[in-house]
């Protein structure tokens, strides 16, 4: 078990953040990159428009 750094969507802020992941469970809004992180939560936000 150890800690990673990954990114998530702030809904709040309107911009992916940078999180320490700790390795378990967790929910659908964690990204490797925060590049993965945008592509994923701008076509989402498009899918609601």
């Amino acid at each position: 078990m150890g800690y990673f750094m990954r990114y998530a969507y702030d809904a709040r802020s309107g911009q992916c953040v940078k999180f320490v992941y700790g390795g378990c469970q967790g929910n659908g809004n964690r990204f490797d990159s925060k590049e993965e992180c945008e592509d994923q939560c701008a076509r989402t936000l498009y899918d609601f428009a």
